[in-house]
């Protein structure tokens, strides 16, 4: 059997489903553990709850949910595990969790635990290891050879949308452009310099669709400030994408760059607006940014001094929407090739299982 766990509830870690889909056709039993962090589901003997509440939680949270952990595994029949994020890793390997174990790992951020050689010696002894996306090898050891596991789940098993055309009303000035931000709402920093420049001017309107964080934070700027040209619909149902990405002019995909994590990740909305046919918008100086220049997704803003030119430089990017449609079925293709050496890679993995997972 396999233990899957992974740092948050199953609803909140999607790529999850990336492993489950290949244990599901090799016909492998599994067990998934899961953290709800923010106690609204059941009671399960795979499932923790802290005693605090909250989306964000620190080292002694962390070490409980290894405990935990870790009691389940003595409990079960397991020949492999896979750990879903580093500082959980971190944890499980100070709790001894991993002792004696054949574990595999999967990265979807960069955490500064993986600064200690602790951890790295951790990362190093994983039989499998699975980032999200290819800009994590700028800091990732060169002793890791990871396989490639894109947070792409509709854009490797759906056709493409045809891209919208229609959207050539984006050059009539008498239409405001709506610029969407769909998904886990984490990064303030970004919003509020997008609301500083963007809020209450009359080319834009700005809608947020998704909970997170710092949602409380946005909704406060926006009231204190009376912008009236920003939306928040909340918590969406993963049916309702289509349809909230068919209603953007343009995805935005803003973050500053500078931290390790903003220089290197590839977040899902990624894929979602390739999929849908919605062109991104980017900040330059980051791998995203290289990404979406390299497959013509989108279109990359300087700085945010130059946020004023979005209707522009998105009027000048629908003139060209063949240009955009063979970006995307690139794009796609590239995504796939990843997808099916991670399938491969996690079948080794398999492979290669103790006969006895409890040592």
């Amino acid at each position: 059997m396999i233990a899957l766990i992974i740092p948050s509830e199953r609803a909140l870690c999607p790529y999850v489903e990336l492993y489950t889909t290949i244990l599901d056709q090799i016909e492998v039993a599994y067990i998934i553990i899961e953290w709800d962090r923010l106690h609204r589901n059941g009671n399960s003997k795979l499932r923790y709850r802290a005693p605090r509440i909250g989306a964000q939680m620190g080292l002694l949270e962390y070490m409980g949910y290894a405990r935990f952990s870790k009691k389940v595994l003595e409990g079960e029949h397991i020949e492999s595990i896979i750990v879903f994020s580093l500082p959980l890793l971190f944890a499980l390997n100070i709790s001894g969790g991993l002792r004696n174990r054949h574990y595999g790992l999967d990265i979807r951020d960069y955490h500064r635990s993986y600064s200690l050689p602790f951890t790295k010696r951790a990362v190093a002894r994983a039989k499998f290891c699975a980032i999200s996306s290819p800009g994590y090898s700028a800091w990732l050891s060169s002793s890791v050879k990871p396989t490639i596991s894109h947070n792409a789940y509709g854009l490797v098993s759906k056709p493409l949308k045809s891209a919208q055309d229609a959207r050539s009303s984006i050059n009539q000035s008498q239409r405001k452009i709506m610029i969407g931000t769909i998904g886990q709402l984490k990064d303030l920093k970004v919003n509020e310099i997008l609301l500083d420049h963007l809020g209450n001017d009359e080319k834009y309107q700005l809608v947020y669709h998704g909970e997170g964080v710092v949602e409380g934070d946005l909704q406060e700027i926006c009231n204190k400030r009376g912008l009236s040209n920003i939306t928040f619909t909340g918590r969406y149902q993963p049916c309702q994408e289509p349809e909230l990405y068919a209603e953007c002019d343009a995805i935005s995909m803003l973050m500053t760059p500078g931290t390790v994590n903003n220089d290197t990740l590839m977040a899902n909305r990624v894929y979602n607006s390739a999929l849908y046919g919605v062109p991104q918008i980017a900040f330059a100086g980051t791998y995203l940014s290289k990404v979406v220049t390299y497959y013509r997704l989108g279109i990359v803003i300087e700085s945010p001094d130059h946020l004023h030119e979005i209707d522009r430089l998105l009027a000048k990017f629908y003139d060209n929407m063949d240009d955009f449609e063979a970006g995307r079925l690139e794009f796609a293709g590239w995504v796939q090739d990843h997808q099916q050496r991670f399938k491969v890679d996690l079948l080794s993995f398999l492979s290669h299982t103790q006969v006895d997972g409890n040592p």
